[in-house]
């Protein structure tokens, strides 16, 4: 196995290894799930998530590794508030993180490898979360994509040769700071939405723009953009605004 408890799947296609699932009301609290390794092809079958979870709350998943999980990915939350997942690795899955209608989570210190979709991915109004000191690379598509989901922090992660984007945020009021996005297929830090703060980021040898910003009321700020536009030389920029005349631009070094 993987030198610590290992779970061995059956025959059965699309499995989820490990489901919690509570109600409205009713949710599902204190699950702790640790030092454990799943490796979604074992015994010939398909895993659709490891650890799938609904309406749980207060619960924790530290020190696992998922492997191989391609149908779907490692872990699910869906209408999940106040978890923690932190520490663990995850390799060869589909969409790594699937957070739906989850607000209040930590998600930190996990390392995220060569997905079939996103390394994490937030949407449906999954609000106030915090992602940080991750390491997402080698993903198909984005290292971390946030989609209407509004006032998360982002921040220490490294998201490095991702398919698309290292970060895109498509929502408002999140704050993008002190991450290192680098060598990633299209823009390093793409953010679409209004009064969004990106701030000292790190964003180097990107295929297109280090950091493109598209909306209103958003402040770029003391972020280090260079050599990107490496897709296409020098058709992209290293900082780029769109026609929003209200963003606020300063301090950045390109």
């Amino acid at each position: 196995g993987c030198g610590r408890n290992t779970i061995l799947t059956t025959t059965t296609a699309d499995l989820d290894i490990i489901t919690a699932t509570g109600a409205a009301d009713s949710e599902k609290v204190g699950i702790l799930i640790a030092d454990l390794c799943i490796d979604g092809t074992a015994g010939g079958s398909t895993v659709s998530l490891a650890i799938n979870f609904t309406y749980v709350d207060y619960s924790k998943v530290r020190d696992i590794w998922v492997l191989n999980c391609t149908t779907w990915g490692g872990v699910g939350l869906i209408t999940c508030d106040f978890n923690k997942i932190i520490g663990n690795t995850f390799k060869n899955s589909g969409e790594t993180f699937y957070i739906e209608t989850s607000c209040f989570n930590i998600i930190a210190d996990n390392s995220i490898s060569g997905g079939d979709y996103e390394g994490i991915f937030l949407t449906e109004l999954s609000n106030s979360n915090t992602i940080s000191d991750n390491i997402c690379q080698g993903n198909s598509s984005h290292g971390i994509y946030l989609a209407g989901s509004n006032s998360n922090t982002i921040s220490g992660n490294i998201c490095q040769g991702n398919g698309n984007y290292g970060i895109y945020v498509s929502a408002g009021n999140n704050v993008v700071s002190g991450n290192i996005c680098q060598r990633n297929n299209d823009h390093g830090i793409f953010v679409s939405g209004n009064n969004n703060i990106v701030s000292d980021n790190v964003c180097q040898w990107n295929g297109d723009h280090g950091i493109y910003v598209s909306g209103d009321n958003n402040v770029v700020s003391g972020n280090n953009c260079q050599g990107n536009s490496q897709a296409a030389d020098n058709t992209y920029d290293n900082i780029g605004i769109s026609s929003h005349p209200l963003d606020y631009v300063t301090s950045n070094e390109v």
